[in-house]
């Protein structure tokens, strides 16, 4: 709670359709889409970082969609995952009642 959190998103243009580069639309969340182009088997990696200021869970979710082209295979434009977030534990350490006197030798001469 309270920390960020990493998540990455890779988007792989399968090797099937059409030859040379497609126009691709990428999602995370709610954020704007952005515009870019993958080559067949080609893959682009996205990294969001979030962070959580309460304890529960959340779900975060992303898509990518082909430009002009028709998909192949829609049913694997989207994915999502949860991330549970649990309560930072607050605790004190007792005092023990152990404690440390380092005592120093003193100069040693030698003859």
């Amino acid at each position: 709670m309270g920390d960020n959190t990493r998540l990455t998103t890779t988007v792989t243009r399968g090797r099937d359709g059409p030859a040379g580069a497609v126009n691709v639309r990428f999602k995370f969340g709610h954020g704007s889409w952005q515009n870019f182009t993958l080559a067949r088997g080609a893959s682009r990696t996205f990294s969001n970082v979030v962070r959580h200021d309460r304890a529960g869970g959340a779900t975060y979710s992303a898509e990518a969609w082909p430009v002009g082209v028709e998909d192949c295979n829609p049913a694997n434009n989207r994915a999502s995952v949860a991330v549970r977030v649990e309560p930072r534990v607050e605790f004190e350490v007792p005092d023990s009642g152990m404690s440390v006197e380092l005592i120093s030798g003193g100069d040693r001469k030698t003859n």
